[in-house]
């Protein structure tokens, strides 16, 4: 199938229209003075005559220009508005295009860890590689993934997962509570996890985040009311192991009479470590 080129203006017809009209307006011109002859009226009526003519036509042909000039003006500049919004929307469509490419990139990096792989090592070592690609958007799979699977139902080898969650809460403070809602629902005896992650988050509003928490999980009232109530203190209070003093610290102590009579009248100081707390590990 053959396609024709664009036609060309039809020169050969519009010069024969133009003859065709010069013609006839000679020949009008010259039976109008053969009956100004005939009449045997003077030849100057018939130049006035012939003058008022040519001047109405040259306004009509002025006026027509203008109207012309006017027209091709409207048309050249609605040619120009049509032709920018279509480059505005040939550009629209370009970003949408990135957009919704950089979105496809970022779902496909956000995958977890495949569901049906020997858990939960896959986990451990997606959580190994989190802190060079972090993907946070993708930790609510991990925790439900880790539930599904009977991980977390052991409080004390589970500090891995708690370190790592609340950790990316922390990193991620305005996308704390999505990331909390996204790993609900989890089944009761799971939901002790995303609690103490959000009490180990030390976040500012980690106390807002609880409430939040106590409302989705109201058969855990008891274990969030007593870290809002400080029962249960944040990971900031907490020691790794009891603090003992040192030499330098009991040679001081000696010398300002601690040992021998502060020690009588004041209790010491109960800290608050793992060690000594075991509900900081078993689950309330």
């Amino acid at each position: 199938m053959t396609t024709s080129g664009p036609k060309k203006p039809p020169m050969l017809g519009t010069a024969l229209f133009g003859a065709i009209a010069i013609g006839v307006a000679v020949a009008s011109v010259l039976v109008g003075r053969h009956l100004y002859n005939v009449a045997s009226k003077p030849a100057t009526d018939f130049y006035a005559k012939l003058g008022e003519l040519a001047l109405q036509l040259a306004v009509v042909v002025i006026v027509g220009a203008l109207v012309k000039v006017a027209v091709d003006w409207g048309a050249s500049q609605r040619a120009r508005y049509l032709e920018k919004l279509e480059a505005r929307k040939e550009f629209m469509r370009r970003v949408l295009t990135v957009i919704i490419a950089v979105a496809l990139l970022q779902s496909a990096s956000a995958a977890p860890p495949p569901a049906n792989g020997p858990w939960p090592e896959v986990a451990q070592r997606w959580i190994k590689k989190y802190r060079t690609k972090p993907e946070p958007m993708a930790v609510p799979a991990v925790i439900r993934g880790l539930s599904q699977h009977g991980t977390l139902k052991e409080p004390e080898s589970s500090g891995l997962y708690v370190g790592f969650i609340s950790g990316v809460l922390s990193a991620n403070p305005k996308k704390a509570w999505t990331l909390i809602e996204k790993s609900l629902p989890l089944p009761f005896e799971d939901q002790w996890i995303l609690i103490r992650a959000v009490a180990y988050s030390g976040l500012p509003e980690w106390k807002d985040h609880m409430r939040g928490l106590a409302m989705r999980l109201p058969d855990r009232q008891e274990m969030v009311q007593r870290y809002l109530s400080g029962d249960l203190p944040p990971l900031s209070e907490v020691a790794l192991e009891k603090q003992r003093p040192g030499t330098f610290d009991k040679v001081k102590s000696f010398f300002n009479g601690d040992m021998f009579f502060k020690a009588k009248t004041e209790p010491p100081k109960r800290q608050i470590t793992f060690e000594s707390n075991a509900d900081l590990i078993e689950v309330p």
